[in-house]
């Protein structure tokens, strides 16, 4: 009889053992489990956060083809032509090296407007001496001295006129384009004015002349557009 009863006590401690050990060993499985789910949210939070940066960016590249256009990323190491420095001595220069291949008088109109606006600063989307982007300040010189109407944007006004290669010679007013950001081309315009040089409306640096041969426009050049100018 006692030996019934050891086998029993014997028996139920050792049963309260094995579910001691079986719930421990599930929440053990459990706490790891816990731990290891927090990879998928994290992982997809991650991704979450990479979509969202970077899609509004390419609907914004889609946007701005019926809209504005993009901003230049001209870097700070670009250098400007150092030899103007007002707007007298800028029309002046410009007049005695543009007239070669258009009309002193239709240079002259061109050139009062455009270097009216030099120094003006950049605004996207600016449209006054407050502030003007680079395709609101093509469109206005022509528009204010040959009463010719651009459209508003880059790439619009990249699809008027006559093509002109990168490698073919420019003649004063042709409209020059490039390309400054990778998912959009072209992004920037300026005023092919002679020598080399064109106005534009830079984003760091406001309404001012450059050059083609500057190290930062020579490999981001993609072309011109000729317009019909006429007296």
């Amino acid at each position: 009889m006692k030996l019934i009863k050891l086998l029993v006590l014997f028996s139920i401690i050792l049963y309260a053992f094995a579910g001691c050990a079986a719930t421990s060993a599930v929440n053990r499985y459990r706490i790891n489990n816990k731990n290891n789910s927090k990879t998928g949210p994290d992982t997809l939070r991650y991704s979450s956060k990479r979509l969202m940066t970077v899609t509004p960016l390419e609907e914004l590249d889609k946007e701005n083809d019926f809209l504005l256009e993009d901003d230049d990323e001209e870097f700070e190491g670009s250098e400007s032509t150092g030899e103007y420095l007002n707007k007298d001595e800028v029309y002046n220069n410009l007049l005695k090296i543009s007239g070669e291949t258009m009309p002193v008088s239709l240079c002259s109109k061109i050139l009062t407007e455009a270097v009216g606006l030099l120094n003006t600063p950049y605004k996207y989307g600016g449209n006054s001496e407050n502030g003007i982007d680079c395709s609101a300040f093509t469109q206005k010189v022509f528009q204010n001295s040959i009463e010719l109407q651009l459209p508003r944007s880059t790439r619009e006004q990249y699809l008027i006129g006559d093509k002109i290669s990168k490698d073919e010679e420019l003649n004063f007013g042709d409209l020059v384009f490039f390309k400054t950001r990778k998912r959009s081309s072209p992004s920037h315009v300026g005023i092919y004015i002679g020598d080399n040089k064109f106005m534009h409306a830079s984003r760091k640096k406001g309404v001012m002349v450059s050059s083609l041969e500057e190290k930062y426009w020579t490999p981001r050049y993609i072309g011109a557009r000729r317009l019909n100018i006429t007296e």
